[in-house]
């Protein structure tokens, strides 16, 4: 009997390459390829101040952006999870195809999309390697380039951020850090730290010590709903409902908010920590930036 050989699509996870089968949710077909215009994605290389090397990150321009060459477009910069790079946002998460969809339905803003790999290593004395904030290299790096290089409208009203699972926490701590740079925020499978001190997960403690993360209190933002809608415009919390512990530290805390007002949008989706569930999250954010 012949041997029946199946090709696999390869992605990155785990902290390796990998072969990976992708079965399309039945009720989900946005992050599917159809017969609509299309946009393009650039691999672009820049130099890091912050690290002295060399950085690649991927980007989506829309459709228009070569049809259109006087027209300037926000930006949208999306962080992968922990063992992942930037390349899991086009081949598991299928950003490129829901923007296209979108797009074609007249369902969201035109914008550039920017994915970047999240992890930022400085050598030390004694020749290791320490992981640093990412958002160091997005805002005093990657935003100048993306600024010089395409399009943009190079203010905070027209940049956003989000990230999945661990690049949440890369999301929440570089706008927090950053309101002059970006002015909404996405919070996908992560804990949103509503509680004032609470930091950056559902377990702060262990995901410090497994990472070594600094510990953030941003209760002077969070706790003063003039503050937190003057700086920013969206704060979007997404999550499995069966995460059940990310249920439990975002479902109440961000409800108290939004009924006292606070631009938060809080959505919980079928499923676990996986891409159907953060899909899910990029469709529904999509729809709502930029339009304030």
């Amino acid at each position: 009997m012949n041997a029946i050989h199946i090709q696999l699509p390869i992605g990155y996870g785990c902290s390796y390459a990998m072969n990976f089968l992708d079965i399309p949710d039945p009720d989900f077909e946005w992050s599917l390829l159809t017969d609509v215009p299309h946009g393009t994605i650039h691999m672009e290389i820049y130099k890091s101040s912050v690290t002295g090397r060399y950085r690649n990150c991927w980007v989506y321009t829309p459709p228009s952006y070569l049809e259109n060459p006087d027209k300037r477009y926000p930006v949208f910069y999306v962080q992968h999870g922990g063992g992942e790079n930037e390349t899991g946002w086009l081949w598991q998460g299928k950003i490129n195809y829901i923007m296209d969809n979108l797009l074609a339905e007249g369902m969201c803003e035109e914008m550039i999309i920017v994915m970047n790999c999240g992890y930022n290593f400085t050598e030390q004395e004694d020749g290791k390697l320490q992981l640093g904030q990412i958002g160091d290299v997005i805002c005093k790096d990657c935003v100048p380039f993306i600024d010089t290089k395409y399009r943009t409208i190079p203010d905070k009203d027209h940049r956003a951020m989000a990230g999945l699972s661990f690049g949440s926490y890369h999301a929440k701590t570089t706008v927090l850090q950053n309101t002059d740079v970006f002015s909404a925020l996405g919070i996908w499978s992560g804990s949103a730290g509503l509680v004032s001190g609470q930091g950056m997960s559902s377990n702060p403690d262990s995901a410090r010590a497994q990472f070594s993360l600094p510990f953030y209190d941003f209760s002077s933002i969070i706790d003063n709903i003039d503050v937190f809608n003057e700086k920013l415009h969206l704060m979007f919390i997404g999550y499995g409902d069966q995460e059940l512990n990310l249920v439990e530290a975002n479902r109440e805390p961000s409800e108290k908010l939004i009924e006292e007002g606070y631009h938060i949008v809080n959505r919980e989706y079928p499923g676990y920590h996986e891409w159907n569930v953060w899909r899910r999250c990029a469709f529904d954010m999509l729809q709502l930036l930029f339009k304030w």
